[in-house]
């Protein structure tokens, strides 16, 4: 078994930025780290090749509130009337429901 060194690692990882999504090259990093850290553990390796290499932290988006035509629509396709579709989404809306 051949283990890449520290350049072949970060070069794979340049590739993986140019073809993959923020958050897959992300999970790639933390993976590759891990294996090197259990490879390292198991005595395979005498250094490991990963250290150093810093996972970029992705940013957290809120989720998004529902609208009023968001809430309207789902009740017409769930069949609902639309006080309920609001009581059951309360926490997800961008609006205060009429009482």
């Amino acid at each position: 078994m051949t283990i890449p060194d520290s350049r072949a690692i970060r070069d794979h990882i340049g590739r993986l930025r140019r073809t993959h999504a923020p958050a897959s090259v992300v999970r790639a990093m933390a993976a590759i780290r891990g294996f090197c850290r259990f490879l390292r553990a198991e005595g395979v390796l005498a250094e490991d090749p990963a250290d150093g290499l810093l996972g970029t932290r992705l940013e957290q988006r809120l989720p998004k509130a529902l609208g009023r035509d968001q809430v309207e629509d789902y009740a017409r396709r769930k069949d609902m009337d639309l006080a309920a579709a609001e009581k059951w989404l309360g926490p997800n809306l961008a609006y205060e429901p009429d009482a």
